[in-house]
């Protein structure tokens, strides 16, 4: 492809999940599951199906030209703004026809002297008035930000429900593991990609899900910086903020020391699950009475 690269979007790029992701929250539109996979989205004008918008795209039915209206969301190293023209390879080219206004959910696929991308899914949008005060909000945009919000809630909602504990605290001290392991993990073998375990003790401010206030909770955590645990959510001497948890499946040593007594270890499965101090009360909303 000389030039060209191609952009690919992973489950990764959120962080290295140590724990398996939730899954799948039922009654969602069509909407939130777009949202779930997308990348990009935009509104734009059809210009031309069955064209491309630059050389170096394979122009097929499937190829429609797009003009871009308002941009919704994208990855900060997508270049794409209002006036730019999109490739937008469709599922279905008869649903679309030149000149209509249409929201898109999309994943990269191409970008060189142009972008192009692949449908994930669309809406044809309504036809409205610009917004006529500076930056005041279009109604789509509201309608999409919306919900993002509760499809980011309704994700949130769902890794709460599964979690072990629930903790707003702060980490008061950072140690190695002491490694115990146990059963099958008790032949581990260490390689250049050793997790290098290390242990923050959490002083609990708020104890929201399986834990009291004033206690304190073990977090284990790679210190690793190696390519399989850069991701990884690490804690900091003094960091503060809303932790959600599972017990500790992952290390080898489901046990740590506090205080001479022996304690259940937990860990952070994604950096999604080490959140601001101030998104305790949206999450005690979430877990309800």
């Amino acid at each position: 492809m000389g030039s060209l690269r191609r952009i690919v979007y992973s489950a990764l790029s959120a962080g290295i999940l140590l724990i398996p992701t939730a899954t799948p929250v039922s009654g969602q539109t069509p909407r939130h599951e777009w949202l779930k996979r997308c990348g990009i989205v935009f509104i734009g004008r059809v210009v031309k199906v069955g064209d491309v918008s630059f050389a170096d795209v394979p122009r097929s039915a499937r190829t429609v030209v797009v003009r871009v209206d308002e941009v919704l969301e994208k990855p900060a190293a997508v270049s794409l703004v209002k006036g730019d023209k999109v490739t937008v390879e469709v599922k279905e080219p008869s649903q679309f026809r030149d000149g209509a206004r249409v929201t898109f959910y999309a994943n990269g696929w191409i970008f060189g002297n142009g972008l192009a991308v692949h449908e994930v899914g669309h809406e044809v949008s309504p036809e409205i008035s610009p917004v006529s005060e500076p930056g005041a909000s279009s109604p789509r945009r509201e309608e999409f930000a919306q919900a993002r919000k509760e499809l980011s809630d309704a994700e949130l909602r769902s890794r709460i429900q599964k979690a072990d504990m629930v903790v707003v605290g702060r980490v008061t001290a950072i140690r190695p593991q002491a490694l115990r392991p146990v059963g099958a993990q008790s032949n581990l073998v260490l390689s250049e990609h050793d997790p290098d375990w290390q242990e923050a003790v959490v002083q609990v401010e708020s104890g929201i899900k399986g834990a009291r206030d004033g206690q304190e909770v073990v977090i284990r955590f790679p210190g690793s910086l190696d390519v399989a645990w850069y991701r990884a959510p690490k804690f900091k001497l003094g960091q503060e903020g809303t932790f959600v948890l599972q017990r500790d499946t992952v290390s080898g040593s489901p046990k740590a020391m506090l205080g001479g007594a022996e304690v259940d270890a937990y860990v952070a499965g994604s950096r999604q699950d080490v959140l601001p101090k101030n998104e305790a009360q949206r999450i005690r909303a979430l877990v309800g009475p």
